[in-house]
């Protein structure tokens, strides 16, 4: 078990099994969002994905977990949280990414200085998706085999 202060994670340490990182019911503030971009670097660091490839995930990462703080509570009193869930696939060498979070979606705002979280994702991911439902927002990112070596 790998402990990220003030977030705890766990890695799975099987080398056949895939890699596994849950963050589970984070309050949806700038400074956790933060700890949680820093223990997802820590993981992928751990997890061994390419060193010139770490910056793109972190990147689509924090741009996930950005967009959850600012959109998805904007009509509560009270942030509300999220979860993040990270699985490598060390046999397939594939990464996936998942930010939840239980507020509401917002379609994007036409404003040439804002809305380029998500097209940004897109860009550094081999796949993304925003799926919006009644529980809230996921955004799932993916990154494959060639996208994690470099050759993108």
């Amino acid at each position: 078990m790998v402990v990220h202060s003030p977030i705890s994670s766990t890695v799975a340490t099987s080398t056949a099994a895939p890699l596994e990182l849950v963050i589970a019911d984070v309050p949806a503030t700038p400074s956790r969002a933060g700890a949680v971009r820093h223990a997802v670097a820590s993981w992928l660091d751990a997890a061994a994905i390419d060193s010139s490839r770490r910056p793109d995930v972190e990147l689509a990462v924090y741009e996930a977990l950005a967009n959850t703080v600012e959109h998805a509570y904007r009509d509560f009193d009270v942030p509300g949280t999220f979860t993040v869930r990270a699985v490598f696939s060390v046999h397939e060498q594939t990464l996936e990414v998942a930010v939840v979070d239980h507020g509401r979606w917002r379609p994007p705002t036409p404003n040439p200085m804002r809305g380029n979280g998500l097209p940004l994702i897109s860009a550094v991911t081999s796949v993304s998706s925003v799926a919006p439902s009644s529980d809230g927002t996921s955004v799932v990112m993916r990154w494959d085999a060639a996208a994690l070596a470099g050759a993108v």
